[in-house]
């Protein structure tokens, strides 16, 4: 009876291994239709493994999780348009993980944000249900208190909207990605989450008129400086820009103030041994170093802006980084702060030309019209 019993017991082990490498073997086959866009074929293998779920196979140390399941089934269905049936899926998988009746949960944090993240969209366009603003403000709170448990940061919640913003951005510019990329960029900007790029992200969206919203310079000046108030750089360069360009009232004190600000707060950092974001520093040393190369506000001194101007050239990427390269140029060219070398300057100029710089291509082609003068002279000689 004894070995009986044993036989038993190493026939069921072997059949349950059996049943566990059939069904990793299935996910497996779902997870690569996945991943090949394959879809339907997809769907088909999840559906097998779903109907093996809910019958009550548990399956410990198999990676084809009941929630993994319900989520790619959602995915695919979302995928190929069948809204009402992803929203079916991405609800059970949801309800799997309220009631904690989730299989072998490997995984289920983040598979929890993909599905939180899914309903919100569907809800929120009202895509296979009619739309739900109270449902969203619940799962977005939800997902927000979650990654807030599960990471330990409230700023984590930021980030994550903002990249959730520029995922939908980087679609194809349709009314739901565009709606979706400023639902995800508002609730970025919330108060409490204290993510100051979401700010400066959302003011260059009412300053440019992207994502079909009109172009509002006052709301942009108001999400610039709350951004600046929060202490990020970029945010006080761009609204120094605002006020010496004469995009707002032209304020060439107030620019000043705002780029000396970063540069003041870049030498406590270094006196103190701390990082600090130094291509914006840059950025504020180009902009302060045109201030004193045209005289705006202070007293023009061409000698003193050429070390501003040299620091400035290092951030290429900056707003009307041309205009401080040109004007390094015309340092270089002429001996402004520092020895004079036509050939430095020519090549600034070609680097300001292509940033486009029209003052660059006008000198450039004055360059090349007494160069060619020269060349005459030299013939008729």
């Amino acid at each position: 009876m004894k070995n009986l019993l044993i036989t038993a017991g190493v026939i069921a082990y072997f059949l349950l291994v059996s049943m566990n490498c059939v069904a990793q073997s299935e996910y497996e086959l779902a997870r690569k239709y996945q991943a090949e866009r394959n879809y339907r074929q997809a769907i088909y293998w999840y559906e097998r493994l779903t109907k093996q779920i809910r019958k009550g196979a548990k399956r410990d140390g198999v990676i084809a999780s009941q929630h993994n399941t319900l989520l790619g089934l959602a995915l695919c269905y979302d995928s190929i348009g069948s809204h009402q049936k992803a929203l079916e899926y991405y609800s059970e998988t949801y309800q799997c993980k309220i009631d904690e009746t989730c299989h072998n949960d490997y995984g289920v944090a983040e598979n929890m944000e993909r599905t939180l993240i899914g309903m919100i969209r569907l809800y929120h366009l009202g895509l296979g249900t009619p739309k739900d603003s109270l449902q969203v403000k619940l799962l977005l709170k939800y997902l927000l208190l979650e990654n807030d448990r599960i990471r330990g940061r409230v700023a984590y919640n930021g980030a994550k909207a903002i990249n959730m913003a520029l995922q939908y951005w980087d679609m194809p510019p349709t009314p739901q990605n565009q709606e979706m990329a400023l639902f995800w960029l508002r609730n970025a900007t919330q108060e409490w989450l204290r993510y100051p790029y979401a700010n400066y992200i959302m003011g260059q969206v009412y300053e440019n008129g992207w994502l079909g919203v009109s172009k509002n310079i006052e709301e942009a000046k108001r999400l610039y400086e709350k951004s600046a108030k929060e202490g990020y750089w970029e945010a006080k360069i761009k609204m120094g820009c605002l006020y010496e360009k004469g995009v707002l009232p032209q304020d060439y004190e107030k620019a000043f103030n705002f780029y000396q600000e970063i540069i003041k707060q870049a030498e406590e950092f270094d006196k103190k041994g701390l990082e600090y974001d130094r291509m914006q520093y840059y950025s504020a040393c180009g902009r302060l170093g045109l201030m004193y190369y045209f005289g705006r506000y202070i007293q023009k001194d061409k000698i003193r802006s050429f070390p501003l101007l040299l620091l400035g050239s290092v951030n290429s990427l900056a707003e009307s980084a041309e205009e401080v390269i040109t004007a390094l140029a015309n340092c270089y060219q002429f001996g402004f702060g520092t020895e004079q070398d036509t050939e430095r300057a020519k090549e600034l100029l070609k680097q300001a030309e292509q940033l486009g710089s029209k003052d660059a291509e006008w000198f450039i082609k004055e360059e090349m019209k007494i160069k060619g003068d020269k060349e005459n002279e030299t013939r008729r000689g």
